[in-house]
């Protein structure tokens, strides 16, 4: 039940929103430029990115002749990562930084 209820806010944000930004152009905010022209024909961009992951399943059924049972799995796992991409056609290069917690 706490679940439908998650699926139902987040759906009513959003449709909230998009009525806000229909209404007075506001939604969404204009983004920053991540890249500007650099020497010798080249471009630089800024890249970055964020990816959280959740895992909470159980696999197995409980053994009834168990006290206490404890097939549950849980994982919470987050990787970010920051960097900068040049780019001279045909080549490209990328420097990038990466964190990742498990």
């Amino acid at each position: 039940m706490g679940m439908r209820r998650g699926v139902v806010l987040v759906g009513a944000l959003a449709l909230a929103l998009s009525e806000a930004h229909a209404r007075a152009g506001w939604w969404p905010p204009e983004r920053p430029a991540t890249s500007v022209e650099g020497p010798w024909d080249t471009r630089w961009a800024l890249e970055a990115s964020d990816r959280l992951r959740g895992e909470f399943v159980d696999y197995f059924k409980a053994n009834p002749g168990l006290k206490k049972p404890d097939f549950r799995y849980d994982c919470l796992a987050n990787r970010s990562q920051a960097g900068i991409c040049v780019r001279r056609d045909p080549w490209e290069a990328f420097f990038q930084f990466q964190h990742t917690v498990l």
